[in-house]
């Protein structure tokens, strides 16, 4: 049983999943950058970044790489989180003139929840 959410969980939130089938054409883009960890600027494995208004969601990789496509154009928030930092929401315009943004965000770590959950030996 567990292995089976394991896997339910890698298909629903794996950065291939929804580049899959992405949304394309003229009122849709893409958003990427790199997350990393404010405290000493490495990149951050397995944050998850997702498109609040919507359903387009993804992992950052172990570099810290994300890509939300399939993007509606207009305003988008986007949300940052994992259970060791405090979730970061950046807001993001795409237009028919720009249709890709690069952002980068440094999320801080959360000292308490990371200590109570262990963070610290897991992510240095």
């Amino acid at each position: 049983m567990k292995t089976i959410l394991a896997v339910a969980a890698l298909l629903l939130f794996s950065p291939s999943s929804r580049a899959i089938y992405p949304q394309t054409g003229p009122d849709h883009g893409s958003i990427f950058g790199r997350v990393i960890d404010a405290r000493n600027g490495e990149g951050l494995y397995s944050i998850q970044a997702f498109i609040v208004e919507g359903e387009i969601g993804t992992l950052s990789n172990r570099d810290g790489l994300f890509l939300l496509q399939g993007v509606p154009l207009g305003e988008a928030t986007i949300r940052f989180q994992h259970h060791c930092f405090h979730s970061v929401t950046v807001k993001v315009q795409l237009t028919s003139e720009i249709r890709e943004r690069r952002i980068d965000v440094g999320m801080p770590y959360d000292v308490e929840q990371g200590s109570e959950k262990g963070c610290d030996r897991r992510i240095r």
